[in-house]
């Protein structure tokens, strides 16, 4: 159920939240309950301390919920306003962003759930095939057909997880006390399906949170979840302060003043630095690694590098996470090869090739 909890707390999450006097000394009793309960801070904008006694300031107030709320309502903000009469000072929750809500086209992501997918190698090997050039071209070529496929054979996610379930309650309704060969074997069978849908799922969230740290094969759908929601809230810019101090907000403010102070600092005049002797900066190079910078790259050494990658970093401008061609490797590893031996040998990176 989601849930959301805002006012005085009468106590902090960190040891910042407060100045003067002493030392808060109920924050980790706190800070466990906080933790326990899964919560997220909402944040704020505006003055940090929500109340004082003008000798200690502190951030009693604040607004918290859980990861459903959060997902239903990601642009929810509080801003702290001025205080008055009271030693308080009022939060306002703002359930929507400042920003426009007009729709914004997203760049492709390729997700790396659909490397699980039973029948993603055979549509992959089609799909490879009708397309010529490099694999850049290859990429390229595959977007729309993934998109389609995502849509018609992989499905939607949680659709599938409640068809499963739903399909699970009916089997084992009807299974009664009685056992059934027929309904135990569709039982074990939803249930290796589900399971596989439950890896997808945590995969999914995994690949959008970007956490490192974890080991390959961890499932925590629910802490990769809430990742997600505060990475994506660290994100977002809501307000930013120009110049003469004033804090702007709102889309199209933002706009402008990101637009201004870009075009005022490349168009600023260069002063040219001279470092006299430029070869005594930097030690000298032996002849043999001389040699070693010449040589062209091999095919091993360009898949040991690519293996080396995070296969759920952020992809380059195709879209594509290194998981991908790794996943690939026997298809695509020599288109990889002859891509990277080329840029080598002309010095620079292909067109499209950059990120």
């Amino acid at each position: 159920m989601p849930w959301l909890l805002a006012g005085d707390f009468n106590d902090m999450l960190h040891y910042d939240d407060k100045i003067g006097g002493a030392s808060p000394c109920r924050l980790k009793g706190f800070r466990k309950w906080f933790d326990d309960n899964d919560m997220i801070d909402l944040g704020f904008s505006g003055p940090k301390f929500t109340w004082s006694n003008n000798r200690v300031f502190e951030r009693l107030d604040r607004a918290v919920c859980n990861v459903q709320w959060r997902s239903l309502f990601n642009e929810a903000s509080v801003k702290h306003l001025p205080r008055t009469k009271s030693d308080h000072c009022p939060i306002k929750i703002s359930l929507k962003s400042s920003f426009s809500s007009s729709p914004i086209a997203r760049p492709f992501r390729f997700e790396a759930m659909w490397l699980t997918h039973a029948h993603f190698k055979d549509f992959l090997m089609q799909q490879w095939a009708l397309t010529d050039g490099s694999v850049l071209d290859k990429t390229n070529a595959l977007v729309q057909p993934l998109l389609h496929w995502n849509s018609t054979i992989f499905g939607n996610l949680r659709r599938r997880k409640s068809t499963l379930l739903a399909r699970l309650a009916g089997v084992q309704n009807a299974m009664g006390p009685n056992t059934n060969r027929f309904l135990s074997k569709l039982e074990n069978s939803l249930f290796e399906e589900y399971n596989e849908v439950i890896e997808q799922e945590s995969l999914f969230w995994q690949q959008k949170s970007r956490v490192k740290w974890l080991q390959e094969g961890d499932r925590n759908t629910k802490f990769f979840h809430l990742t997600t929601l505060i990475r994506r809230r660290r994100n977002k810019i809501e307000r930013l302060k120009d110049d003469n101090g004033e804090w702007i907000e709102g889309a199209g403010g933002l706009k402008k003043l990101a637009v201004s102070y870009f075009v005022g600092l490349f168009t600023q005049d260069q002063q040219c630095c001279t470092f006299g002797d430029l070869p005594s900066f930097f030690p000298p190079i032996e002849a043999a690694d001389l040699a070693n910078l010449a040589k062209n790259v091999d095919l091993i050494e360009v898949k040991v590098s690519l293996f080396n990658i995070g296969g759920l970093k952020a992809p380059g401008v195709d879209g594509f996470p290194a998981c991908f061609f790794q996943n690939q490797w026997h298809l695509c590893g020599n288109e990889i090869y002859n891509l990277v031996d080329q840029a080598f040998r002309d010095s620079k990176l292909p067109e499209g090739a950059g990120g």
